[in-house]
């Protein structure tokens, strides 16, 4: 009977040893350091409009328009592209729309040198009744996310 508990003291301190060092290893994992985002995309402002560029907004649509900064926070040039933008309308992602408001520059796609900040306007064409809506970016790469 003796050996037999000595037996089962000896596994439980055992096991009790290889479960510290699990918990240690975890605890480690956890303690890694978040890698810094690669990109830093704001929204510096918005505004709305019932009429475009070349007057082909159809009724009951309006223009949604951003103005939004984008910064490269990597060591490499990033290749931007402003269909990365995205309007999330009731768990729908709409893309940009090539209509703009009247003497509005859209913003062009292009290279982002690491640390620079490019500015600029993306448009989105809705409905006029639209007033609650999310951006998102999504390069289809490591960059996706809800924007600022």
């Amino acid at each position: 009977m003796k050996k037999i508990l000595i037996m089962l003291a000896m596994a439980l301190l055992l096991t009790g040893c290889q479960a510290k060092e699990v918990s240690q290893e975890i605890q480690e994992v956890k303690e890694e350091p978040k890698t810094k985002q690669t990109l830093d995309v704001n929204v510096i402002g918005v505004t709305e409009h019932t009429e475009d560029k070349w007057d082909e907004l159809e009724d009951g649509k309006k223009l949604i328009l951003l103005e939004v900064s984008i910064t490269n926070n990597s060591t490499d040039d990033y290749e931007f592209n402003p269909n990365y933008l995205l309007l999330n309308i009731n768990s729908q992602k709409e893309s940009i729309s090539d209509k703009i408001p009247k003497d509005t520059e859209v913003l062009n796609g292009g290279y982002i040198k690491p640390g620079e900040t490019l500015k600029g306007y993306v448009s989105f064409e809705v409905m006029e009744n639209i007033t609650d809506y999310e951006v998102y970016y999504e390069d289809y790469g490591d960059n996706s996310f809800k924007v600022k």
